[in-house]
């Protein structure tokens, strides 16, 4: 059965876009509000304006710290993805050392086996 992955992958991102452009409404006068806008933009625009206060009324490095902050606290998922990236790419892989994979190795063809500098009948048996 083939993978729908990327089909649930789409239809998630659909939906979410379709729900978060939903939920920030805007009042005859044009004022917004919504769950996103109140629970998101609002406190976001708060930290915002205050950090630019601090920074003397800049709003550019407002958005440089801003940014630095965020990165940080997204630093450990980063590096968790990182490495599991990695660890996938290290199987898909072939090895690159000079050892033969032995009888039990979970390789499924034997091209690396062909490159072997020994072969199981030159090995010598103890006894």
């Amino acid at each position: 059965m083939k993978s729908n992955k990327p089909l649930r992958l789409g239809m998630a991102l659909a939906g979410l876009a379709l729900v978060l452009s939903g939920c920030v409404q805007r009042t005859k006068s044009g004022k917004p509000y919504g769950v996103v806008y109140d629970y998101l933009a609002v406190p976001g625009q708060h930290v915002m304006e205050w950090m630019a206060n601090f920074l003397g009324h800049s709003y550019g490095w407002a958005i440089i710290v801003l940014t630095v902050v965020v990165r940080l606290v997204l630093l450990p998922l980063m590096v968790r993805q990182m490495r599991s990236s990695t660890v996938q790419q290290e199987k898909w892989q072939p090895s690159t050392s000079n050892d033969c994979p032995s009888e039990t190795s979970k390789v499924g063809f034997n091209s690396r086996r062909a490159s072997c500098s020994w072969s199981s009948d030159d090995a010598t048996l103890p006894g």
